[in-house]
C-alpha cells in the first residue's frame, strides 16, 4: 500500500496511519507527500521510503506578491 499525505511536519500522522494499516495486515510500500514540511527522517526510520512533490520553500516562495486571503489579512 502507498500512503499519500497532503503535507507532513513531524511525520506523526503518517506513522499513525502506517500503524493502522499494518495492524490490518497490509504492507506499506512507501509514502508520497504533496508538500514536505519536515518529518521525513521519522518516516524513513520506520522503514518506509518517502518522496515529496514540493518542499515548503517551493510552495511558499512565490506567494509573497499574491493578493491577501480574505480571512487572513495581508499576504506574506
Amino acid at each position: 500500500m502507498l500512503l499519500v499525505e497532503d503535507t507532513s511536519t513531524t511525520g506523526a500522522s503518517t506513522l499513525a496511519a502506517a500503524a493502522t494499516v499494518r495492524s490490518e495486515g497490509a504492507h506499506v510500500a512507501g509514502v508520497v507527500r504533496l508538500v514536505d514540511c519536515g518529518g521525513a527522517s521519522a518516516i524513513t526510520k520506520a522503514d518506509m521510503p518517502v518522496r515529496s512533490m514540493l518542499t515548503a520553500a517551493d510552495h511558499w516562495s512565490d506567494r509573497h506578491d499574491r493578493e491577501p486571503h480574505p480571512h487572513r489579512g495581508r499576504a506574506r
